[in-house]
């Protein structure tokens, strides 16, 4: 079984039973109030060079970073690979990072600071993905839409919501409630923690909002 627990904004402590994965931590200077990091990781994964994103001293440990495009086999099989930050070709706001990675049998893909629906050749190089963290927050990232569009384009099995306004966040972004309006598939977990098994996987996407940290 694998254990993912959210942070806050982007990141996320992935955890599974020899390697465990935060992404894109953030610091005390971020502009977010999401309570600090005080985790410890064998890896680090940094989307892009934003102070809300890239802070890995934040993160206890020996950790191992990772930045950019790449393919990467210890200690966990993980594959970035290049997006851009907005729809005109980043242009507007650079590059983001998809990653893609395994841990325990669970197939993950966090998408950064994805500004555009990734196109035919990005979704093809991302693969099978069985746990999506996905921006809907929009503005500096894909809305709402956006987001539907990149969750019927990828079908993940489970699609859990990040980079949106909560109490904590620093940011003017849309609520996570624009996404998950008026769907049925949806799962409102009372904690910033889940677990999760290859075998325990949905047959069909379920979106499963975490709680914000405290």
């Amino acid at each position: 079984m694998v254990a993912v627990e959210w942070l806050g904004h982007s990141c996320f402590l992935i955890r599974g039973e020899s390697v465990a994965i935060v992404t894109d931590p953030f610091g005390p200077d971020a502009g977010l109030h999401y309570p600090a990091i005080s985790v410890r990781a064998d890896l680090i994964l940094v989307s892009h060079e934003h102070r809300d994103h890239n802070c890995a001293s934040a993160v206890g440990g020996s950790p191992k970073v990772i930045k950019g495009e790449g393919e990467w086999g210890a200690p966990a099989s993980v594959k970035g690979i290049t997006a851009n930050h907005d729809a005109n070709g980043g242009s507007l706001r650079g590059k983001t990072t998809i990653y893609a990675f395994t841990v325990d049998g669970v197939t993950f893909c966090h998408l950064g600071d994805l500004g555009e629906i990734p196109p035919n050749d990005v979704a093809k190089e991302i693969g099978e993905v069985d746990v999506l963290m996905i921006p809907v927050g929009g503005v500096f990232t894909i809305d709402h839409k956006g987001a539907d569009a990149v969750v019927a384009l990828l079908r993940p099995k489970i699609a859990i919501p990040m980079h949106y306004w909560t109490e904590f966040s620093g940011f003017r972004l849309d609520p996570v409630s624009k996404f998950t309006s008026g769907k049925s598939n949806v799962r409102i977990e009372e904690t910033n923690r889940l677990t999760i098994g290859s075998a325990t996987l949905p047959s069909s996407t379920e979106i499963v909002v975490l709680s914000p940290p405290k």
